[in-house]
């Protein structure tokens, strides 16, 4: 119903759209600016793994960092290109946003997860 209703104003945006927009707005603002809990962050203190879950969390951000740059790649080529799929249709835009939202996320959790470890160990 609410494809229609644009459709009939020949604007380009479908109920994905709405839902994955603001999620992503989210996602982006919560990655820059992340202290909305009053008790402190997670960037506040140190991540320490084990050597096996340090590789395994460097091969899951490389491969979401790869999705995100795929996913924005895509939505900045074709940002009206509108996708069909099984669940629903969604405009390449989404696709950009999502894929920023993804690529700062994961950038800011490598950096929390690798740089401040390194940063640690060097210090004791």
């Amino acid at each position: 119903m609410i494809d229609r209703f644009f459709e009939f104003f020949n604007i380009p945006i479908v109920t994905l759209d709405l839902i994955f927009l603001p999620v992503s707005a989210f996602l982006i603002y919560f990655s820059v600016k992340p202290n909305l809990l009053r008790g402190g962050f997670v960037s506040d203190n140190i991540i320490n793994y084990s050597t096996k879950k340090l590789c395994l969390a460097v091969l899951i951000v490389l491969s979401i960092l790869v999705l995100s740059s795929v996913l924005m790649y895509i939505g900045f080529n074709e940002p009206l290109l509108l996708m069909d799929g099984n669940r629903g249709k969604l405009h390449g835009y989404s696709l950009l946003f999502l894929g920023l939202a993804l690529f700062t996320l994961f950038s800011r959790f490598g950096y929390l997860a690798l740089y401040k470890r390194y940063n640690s160990k060097k210090r004791t």
